[in-house]
């Protein structure tokens, strides 16, 4: 009975999902050779209630064309390109590459350090760093909004047949006057 409650309260509390498609690209990336490279990618997730994008939250994460897993990835579709931080670990490419406004700004995020010298983010590709001070362009591709799953009309006859048996039984056993004093046995004087 209590999974009954559990699905039935399961199904009516639960919220549609909303699936965001987005392509990224950063310029500005330059190295000591006046070599320019600007980052460009796309990214599509669940968008959480809060309306954030987080790595758990991640369905396809691309970079250069290359499909990747980065080991950092936040976003915040309420807050604009500034909200865009991702770190990419060596693996489809050379080094780590950082995007985003920790890139752009300096820092660090998921102990990767993101800043030479706390003013601009880096990037190493085939041995060369990247430096940028610009913020990403991100652009929304799609917006998917699937709606929540709405109960059966058979779960929810379910649901109330059971509540009421589940009320009935509770007023049944605790209500005032239907409860029998326990017999009182009187012993023989002797």
């Amino acid at each position: 009975m209590i999974g009954l409650f559990g699905a039935f309260f399961f199904a009516a509390f639960s919220r549609a999902t909303t699936i965001d498609t987005y392509s990224f690209t950063q310029g500005g990336y330059g190295n000591s050779q006046s070599v320019e490279a600007p980052f460009a990618g796309s990214f599509s997730g669940a968008v959480e209630p809060n309306g954030l994008i987080e790595l758990s939250d991640l369905i396809s994460f691309s970079l250069f064309s290359n499909s990747t897993t980065p080991s950092f990835f936040s976003f915040n579709t309420n807050g604009g390109a500034s909200s865009l931080d991702t770190a990419v670990p060596p693996g489809s490419l050379d080094e780590t590459v950082c995007i985003g406004a920790t890139a752009a700004f300096g820092g660090t995020i998921a102990g990767t350090n993101c800043g030479a010298g706390g003013s601009l983010g880096y990037n190493a590709v085939d041995g060369l760093t990247f430096t940028t001070n610009q913020l990403p362009d991100v652009t929304l591709i799609s917006s998917v909004t699937n709606p929540a799953p709405a109960p059966e009309p058979g779960t929810l006859t379910l649901s109330a047949l059971a509540s009421l048996i589940f009320l009935g039984m509770f007023r049944s056993r605790f209500s005032p006057g239907t409860r029998q004093a326990p017999p009182i046995l009187l012993s023989p004087s002797i």
